[in-house]
């Protein structure tokens, strides 16, 4: 009997073991490329990569160095957790905080990855890109930074006068970003916003903390709480918005009175020649539930909600470049990973007579 449940101990440790291992990443380093496996595979692979490597990940659970200092090509599997998706998904459980010295110039890219806990930049990294990636939050967002079809439910700036920070966001799903001061050029492009918080600025209350005063919104659609203690919450006259749509909540449709909504509308504060939604003079503001194909009622995004248009708001509403406003307008909007990927993984339940175990790697561009 003891004998029999130490096999059994074994067998289900080796099981184990061969699950943690079929989390595999891959290092290409000037075409030489070394494969790492487990839960620590990406700590071993950034502790071996040098600045422009690429590290190819497979879907599945990595955890991340403690301080990430290296300027490569970080891709995964993809982010989407939606019903249909067949593949896994590639997540990082544990706080991502990007190091790259300053005086490091290459680009750090990364793609498809889902960052379940804080995202931050704890150092003035100069160049980086994120492609179709999944934020919980990210913090200190500073110099020359590009998000592409990435969902961010958290978003904060960091700059000052001596270090510029040029944030561009294009068909992102953003939650309540914050702190756009002076010294932030924040320009997002076909994005949905939903603000949350809001602070005192320049005399009165507005959306996105006290410092979103500077931000540039084109063929977006904004939607918050639009009033705090029966006080207006509008954006700061210093932003600016093209072709964008400003939604309420529903809940406040059967409460406020028409005139009340405009009163409330999140751009009566800027001027209006610089929005072309307009009726009777002031911007149009429509509900929520009205605009979406469905809405979930909460500022998290969920798979279950895309933030997809109604026919009849796509065809109404159409940004500077004739596409509907919104996520699926301009360069569009999808979670597929456009470069190759891990696309799967066979660890051999047994090994050689040697000691050795097989693994089979598939590399491809996915469907």
């Amino acid at each position: 009997m003891k004998k029999l449940f130490s096999i059994l101990v074994l067998a289900l440790s080796c099981s184990a073991l061969f699950a943690q291992q079929t989390a595999v990443a891959l290092l290409n380093h000037e075409g030489t490329i070394s494969t790492f496996y487990g839960s620590d595979a990406l700590v071993q692979a950034h502790k071996a990569a040098a600045e422009g490597d690429v590290i190819t990940l497979s879907g599945g659970a990595f955890t991340a160095p403690s301080s990430w200092t290296k300027a490569v090509t970080l891709r995964g599997a993809g982010c989407y957790e939606g019903a249909e998706n067949t593949r896994e998904v590639t997540f990082i459980g544990n706080a991502f905080k990007l190091a790259i010295p300053v005086e490091i110039e290459t680009t750090m890219t990364i793609e498809g990855i889902y960052f379940k806990s804080d995202f931050s930049f704890s150092t003035r990294v100069k160049n980086t890109t994120f492609l179709k990636c999944h934020f919980t939050r990210v913090s200190g967002v500073s110099c020359n930074t590009n998000f592409y079809n990435c969902i961010l439910n958290g978003l904060s700036f960091s700059a000052s006068a001596t270090e510029i920070a040029n944030v561009n966001l294009f068909n992102c799903y953003v939650n309540d970003p914050q702190n756009a001061n002076s010294y932030v050029s924040a320009n997002f492009m076909n994005c949905v916003i939903l603000f949350n918080s809001y602070a005192y600025f320049n005399g009165e209350n507005h959306y996105g903390a006290s410092m979103m005063g500077f931000a540039k919104y084109n063929n977006c659609i904004l939607s918050g709480n639009r009033k705090i203690n029966s006080d207006a919450v509008e954006m700061p006259t210093t932003c600016t918005a093209t072709y964008c749509l400003s939604c309420y909540c529903a809940y406040q449709e059967a409460t406020e009175t028409e005139d009340a909504i405009y009163d409330y509308n999140i751009f009566d504060n800027m001027s209006s020649t610089t929005n072309q939604y307009l009726e009777n003079g002031k911007p149009i503001h429509e509900t929520i539930t009205s605009v979406f194909q469905s809405y979930n009622g909460t500022n998290w995004f969920t798979f279950n909600e895309l933030y997809e248009l109604t026919d009849e708001a796509k065809a109404t509403y159409l940004g500077s470049d004739g596409t509907q406003v919104g996520l699926y307008g301009g360069m569009g909007f999808d979670f597929v990973p456009s470069t190759l990927q891990i696309t799967k993984c066979e660890v051999s339940p047994r090994s050689t007579k040697d000691g050795k175990i097989s693994v089979s790697i598939e590399v491809g561009i996915p469907e």
